[in-house]
């Protein structure tokens, strides 16, 4: 992962994109359409499982390189949006093969089919939301120091209370509020 992120390596991949199936009525017609659909869920879930392979393998990079805060938390965002714009595209989807399996008069079997693609429709979503918070947690555990023993450094010269009271106060407004109860 290079210091800039490439985004589009994020990108929902068109073969996720199952086209929604019209069975008509012949039975010979109808059993091919199946075994189509059989085939083209099987071939989809050995590219989803190579995509969530590649998910994984993008994190353990981001933690070997010892990626800063800043990029980790622009990499959660990007992956965020990208993860909301493959629901947006997989929607239709999902929502063509619910309405069709209800309206038309299917058999155990396809509806089965139908209910498979439907999951593996949402399992392409799923390494979006799985992955998107890893780089947060990671990026919190950077930023403060990640079981580092902060210490801070002895003050010089006289320290004038009052004013480091003002600050205080002015700098947090619900102590403030809780005061002047």
């Amino acid at each position: 992962m290079p210091d800039t992120l490439d985004v589009s390596r994020f990108d929902l991949p068109a073969s996720a994109l199952l086209k929604s199936v019209v069975l008509d009525s012949a039975p010979a017609g109808r059993a091919q359409l199946l075994a189509e659909l059989r085939d083209r869920i099987e071939k989809s879930r050995a590219e989803q499982e190579e995509w969530r392979s590649r998910f994984d393998s993008l994190y353990d990079e981001a933690v070997r390189r010892n990626l800063s805060s800043p990029l980790l938390i622009q990499w959660a965002a990007a992956l965020f949006e990208r993860g909301g714009a493959a629901s947006e595209r997989l929607y239709p989807v999902i929502e063509a093969l619910q309405h069709q399996s209800s309206v038309d008069p299917l058999g155990t079997e396809a509806l089965e089919l139908f209910q498979k693609v439907i999951d593996l429709a949402v399992d392409w979503i799923m390494p979006y939301s799985r992955l998107s918070g890893k780089p947060l947690d990671l990026a919190s555990k950077r930023q403060f120091g990640e079981g580092k023993v902060l210490r801070a450094r002895p003050i010089e010269g006289e320290v004038d209370y009052a004013e480091l009271s003002r600050e205080h106060i002015a700098r947090y407004p619900k102590i403030r509020a809780a005061l002047a109860k």
